[in-house]
């Protein structure tokens, strides 16, 4: 007997027990799109938070800062230092600090997880990188003047000549008047820039005598590691680093943050393929127990028990491909429904399209078909190891009682335990507020 008449009596049967190749498949997408859905999810995450950080050092050839954190910065004084260095053209100081921009309402804009920042604003012959572009307004003039970017304006409701207050470490809350309106390259993921004044980011962020670090920018004479090695020397107790090099440092520090992220959605992609994997292995177990006599019927008429092994084994392999195709589309919309889910709790994450990577879809694949075939390959085994004139005797089939039963059964206790988890949260949580009272 040929391999094409297996094949087709396979996929007929798989066409002729729908409802079983629906349940079998569901337990493949329940482990596929957990694995899907997490790495859709921090994906996303790493892609928003390196599109925002990409451009940390743009234009900057050497960085000074400090080693310590918490420290309270580069001395003002070493800027000048670096500024008579040969091969230097200029040094631009950054002085800023965290905060927190007031709405429209007068409730915090929400960050998305991403910096809100205030920094000093120097004109382009003083700063490094390319100068803001302007929307709407001007920067700030005087003390009490902030420039915002135009998605934390948008997302705050504020407008040029809007007032609104920021809350800073050093002074609290500062009422402030929006200046201006600019827009980033990377406006995205909930970033918040406020630019002040120097001499107002001077007395918010800093003690007068330190910067949060400097930038430099050399000539041309020398490439960005020649001029590191000279900063370097001058400077023997400070960090330096070229700006490829804080780049890539800002991004690693990134990534490590969200690792826990990714471990923790994976444990549960693997607790839903361990389960997974028992439920597909007894559902083969009672498909090969049904099909006895079919099987038996096939071994007689000439089929070998490579071939009978081989169909069992190519039922599970469409069930694998078939629920890891869903199961990715599932834990897209899985990533969906976990940032909604976030946003709704007021723990909003950076925005931004979701990133469903060649790898993942790779991965999914691989884990969803591998875990379908291997489930089913002691079960095809004892298949093909039954003699068959014993397996079409009537007493040699097994007995197998109708899913129908056990599957209103099922669903009944799995109500019932719903109910019963609702009354005791209610239950809980009223004698909680009966304590308090």
């Amino acid at each position: 007997m040929s391999g094409n008449p297996i094949r087709k009596v396979a996929l007929r049967n798989l066409a002729a027990h729908k409802v079983r190749l629906a349940l079998t498949v569901l337990s493949v997408v329940l482990g596929t799109a957990f694995i899907t859905g997490s790495f859709v999810f921090t994906d996303t995450l790493q892609r928003t938070f390196d599109d925002i950080f990409g451009d940390v050092a743009q234009g900057v050839d050497v960085r000074v800062s400090t080693e310590q954190l918490g420290s309270r910065g580069v001395p003002i004084e070493d800027a000048d230092r670096v500024a008579a260095l040969p091969g230097v053209e200029r040094t631009s100081p950054r002085i800023g600090g965290g905060l927190i921009v007031l709405d429209s309402e007068g409730a915090a804009i929400q960050t998305g997880g991403a910096p809100a920042e205030g920094y000093a604003w120097f004109p382009p012959e003083q700063s490094v990188g390319e100068p803001f572009e302007f929307l709407a307004g001007t920067p700030p003039t005087e003390p009490g003047q902030i420039a915002l970017n135009s998605s934390a304006a948008e997302r705050g409701n504020l407008e040029v000549g809007d007032e609104t207050q920021v809350l800073t470490m050093a002074q609290g809350m500062v009422p402030v008047t929006i200046s201006g309106l600019y827009e980033l390259d990377t406006d995205t993921g909930g970033y918040i820039g406020a630019l002040f004044t120097e001499a107002q980011a001077t007395q918010l962020f800093s003690d007068g005598r330190h910067v949060q670090y400097l930038d430099v920018v050399g000539d041309g004479s020398r490439t960005p590691d020649e001029l590191r090695d000279e900063v370097a020397a001058a400077l023997p107790s400070l960090k330096v680093q070229t700006g490829a090099e804080v780049t890539e440092e800002t991004k690693s520090q990134v990534g490590e943050a969200l690792n826990f992220l990714n471990y923790f959605l994976l444990a549960f992609g693997a607790i839903a393929l361990l389960v997974g994997t028992f439920i597909i292995y007894n559902t083969f177990s009672m498909i090969v127990a049904q099909r006895l006599r079919e099987l038996a019927l096939l071994r007689a008429i000439g089929a070998s028990r490579t071939q009978v092994g081989r169909s069992v084994t190519l039922e599970a392999l469409v069930v694998g491909a078939l629920g890891s195709i869903i199961g990715i589309a599932a834990g897209v919309a899985l990533a969906y429904g976990l940032r909604a889910a976030l946003n709704a709790a007021d723990l909003g994450l950076p925005s931004g399209a979701l990133q469903l990577s060649p790898r993942t879809v790779i991965v999914a694949l691989l884990v969803g078909i591998v875990v379908t075939v291997v489930s089913a390959y002691a079960p095809a085994r004892r298949a093909t190891h039954v003699p068959p004139v014993a397996a079409m005797r009537e007493e040699s089939t097994a007995t197998i009682e109708s899913l129908k039963l056990r599957t209103i059964v099922g669903v009944v206790a799995a109500v019932a335990g719903a109910i019963l988890v609702v009354i005791g949260a209610q239950n809980t949580g009223g004698g909680a507020a009966s304590t308090v009272g």
